[in-house]
């Protein structure tokens, strides 16, 4: 929940939004084609404005077969509208705001699928501040939805909206760690993150190497080369675990493999007393990846040579150099480096749109910089030089 408000952001970037909900807000309207179907199964629904969506809905709470009846009656014209506003539109990009997505099929229509996800207290807190909603009305608005966490796991993209900034940032986060196993003694000993907002990385980061309170083992030392010598005088996790938690705050986390961190962090914020991290704030770009290139290599590495990163930096594994690589890594695989969804400026004539720019000489040179006493003594020592250098020589 929270989409109407996310659906604004794509608009206010120039994104044509088709909003299912206002579609057929103007359905039940005076004049609305769907007022006399509808009322047609429901004559009481019918007023002098359109239908009477209260009573619409008391009218579906005294039997279920109701609301099937008025599906059948209200999807197709629903349909049509979609299927006129997709044929009247020549952008790249169009965004489909529909709350039953998955549970219409309407998801066969969409090249990706964008979920916006909010905690199960503040779906119910935004659906009962809405006039003329109660808990029965809540209740079963979820009966009819797939729970949240399917969708989430169908979903090619995932945005948490627990509060409106969250929506346009996030934290991009690795760990390293003893071993594979945080239920079998396996620490974290060191944490990177780094803030995106709007995609892009500021210059707002995290980073902690931590003593994990037991011996390194060398099969994980191999991996990212920190030893007993160097962690022995590094603070424990439960001295910088708040300060972990007030960095990512609310925003979602852009992790790689995310099952393997988020269950460290969580052990390691449990043992230190410290409330644990919702698992669904995490993107896994890993499995993004898998999703849009099935059977091939996913790995970080795998993924900076498919996209062109420089990873030359990352001779060993290190939580903060790996962050700023999936950064990189992140943006290319929700659509490239452009972060705008290709929302730049577009050309407003033909003028523009046939026009090329090409490289050309100044039709005026610049003015010299050099003072003349500079000049004669660059010209004494190229004469210096010798008189068969190349430049001598050029046509």
């Amino acid at each position: 929940m929270g989409k109407s408000t996310t659906a604004k952001m794509f608009a206010d970037e120039g994104v044509p939004v088709w909003d299912a909900d206002e579609v057929v807000h103007d359905l039940y309207s005076e004049g609305g084609a769907g007022v006399e179907p509808v009322a047609a199964l429901c004559p009481d629904c019918r007023t002098c404005h359109g239908i009477d969506r209260k009573k619409l809905r008391s009218w579906i709470g005294q039997d279920k077969t109701r609301l099937e009846a008025l599906e059948n009656t209200v999807h197709p014209l629903v349909t049509e509208n979609r299927r006129k506003f997709l044929s009247t539109t020549d952008a790249e990009i169009v965004l489909l705001d529909i709350p039953l997505l998955y549970e219409t099929g309407a998801e066969k229509f969409c090249q990706a699928v964008v979920v916006v996800s909010a905690p199960p207290d503040e779906q119910r807190r935004r659906v009962l501040v809405r006039p003329d909603q109660t808990e029965e009305n809540f209740r079963a608005l979820l009966s009819r939805q797939m729970p949240d966490a399917e969708k989430r796991s169908r979903a090619d993209y995932v945005i948490q909206t627990t509060t409106l900034q969250n929506a346009k940032d996030q934290i991009v986060l690795d760990t390293e760690t003893t071993g594979f196993d945080p239920e079998t003694g396996d620490r974290i000993v060191e944490i990177g993150a780094i803030e995106l907002i709007g995609h892009i990385a500021t210059d707002q980061k995290f980073h902690r190497y931590i003593n994990p309170e037991r011996a390194m083992p060398d099969d994980a030392k191999a991996v990212h080369g920190l030893d007993d010598e160097f962690l022995k005088d590094k603070p424990v996790f439960r001295d910088i675990g708040q300060a972990f938690l007030e960095f990512v705050g609310d925003a979602p986390l852009i992790i790689h493999n995310a099952a393997f961190d988020m269950r460290f962090i969580n052990a390691e914020l449990r043992w230190a007393g410290l409330p644990v991290i919702r698992e669904d704030r995490a993107i896994d770009t890993l499995a993004i990846a898998r999703r849009k290139f099935p059977g091939a290599p996913a790995s970080l590495d795998a993924l900076c040579r498919r996209f062109g990163i420089d990873n030359s930096a990352r001779t060993v594994h290190g939580a903060l150099v790996d962050s700023e690589i999936l950064a990189e890594v992140y943006l290319e695989l929700i659509g490239g480096r452009q972060p705008d969804f290709a929302l730049t400026h577009a050309p407003d004539t033909e003028t523009e749109k046939n026009t090329s720019w090409k490289p050309s000489l100044r039709p005026k040179p610049l003015a010299p910089r050099l003072t003349e006493a500079e000049r004669m003594t660059h010209q004494a020592f190229i004469n210096e030089i010798g008189a068969e250098e190349l430049w001598r020589h050029r046509s």
